[in-house]
């Protein structure tokens, strides 16, 4: 008995440590008025970037002795109200910084892209959220337009320690 117990408990054990070690993606969350990208799931435009593990979770930064921009793009699927903009990040120098930036671009025409929002880290060490309340909200119409999120991660420095984690749209009322 005790055989055939370990066995399927062996199993189980395989199991759940194959749904655990699974690729990292982009996430959107359930709720319909929340929306969360885990950069490390999202599009690196240049090639200068790396996934890195820390103690706070994956985070996208420059690979080591790089220094420049480093531009990542996380497609957003709203169609929601979102009155804020928030994203976590590590920014511990004064003459790097990670900018976040929401666009809308028309599909059809492929006209210019518009800036809805933006927001930058401040210096300071350790794991920072950093937020902005939008003031109109965003409304997105995906009929029209297409929205998406570009990250710009700007290191002047190879020791300087920039890394983003991930970003985030809300209904924070």
């Amino acid at each position: 008995m005790s055989g055939k117990l370990f066995g399927v408990l062996s199993v189980l054990a395989a199991l759940a440590i194959g749904f655990a070690v699974q690729p990292v993606i982009a996430h959107r969350a359930d709720n319909a008025f929340e929306d969360h990208w885990l950069v490390a799931g999202c599009n690196q435009a240049t090639n200068n970037g790396q996934v890195l593990n820390t103690s706070a979770g994956p985070a996208v930064g420059h690979q080591r002795g790089e220094t420049g921009d480093l531009v990542i793009y996380c497609n957003i699927e709203a169609d929601d109200f979102h009155n804020e903009l928030q994203f976590h990040a590590e920014d511990n120098t004064a003459s790097g910084s990670i900018r976040v930036t929401v666009y809308q671009q028309p599909i059809e025409s492929r006209g210019e892209r518009i800036v809805l929002a933006t927001l930058t880290s401040t210096d300071q060490p350790g794991v920072q959220q950093t937020s902005v309340f939008l003031d109109p909200a965003l409304e997105f119409n995906e009929f029209n337009d297409m929205y998406y999120v570009e990250i710009v991660v700007t290191k002047t420095n190879p020791r300087h320690r920039l890394m983003i984690y991930d970003v985030s749209l809300r209904d924070a009322l």
